[in-house]
């Protein structure tokens, strides 16, 4: 319930600071407070961070693997198959030669 308040934009100076990670990355979804939840313990929370666009530098040594990809992502959309809210995010990479630069060949 709570993460749909953060997804309305509502309370987000509360559900900031909300015990569930899941509130806490809906919150940064909603670009709030990104400057805290970058250092979120909560790999998803910082992986919303990312997507967001904001603390790529810092984030892109994360430990965690997706939230290394969500910064790839954040730097490189095309080279990526657009994310939706329903996955959580989940990022699949495109393979194409198009995004390589080579000419297909007949």
């Amino acid at each position: 319930m709570r993460s749909r308040v953060a997804r309305k934009g509502h309370n987000l100076d509360k559900l900031v600071n909300d015990e569930s990670s899941e509130v806490r990355a809906e919150v940064a979804r909603q670009g709030y407070q990104l400057n805290k939840l970058v250092k979120d313990e909560d790999p998803e929370v910082r992986k919303a961070v990312a997507m967001q666009g904001y603390g790529l530098v810092e984030l892109q040594h994360d430990e965690d693997p997706e939230v290394r990809k969500a910064v790839e992502y954040s730097m490189n959309p095309e080279l990526y198959y657009e994310p939706k809210r329903e996955q959580s995010f989940s990022l699949t990479r495109k393979y194409t030669d198009e995004v390589k630069g080579v000419e297909p060949v007949d």
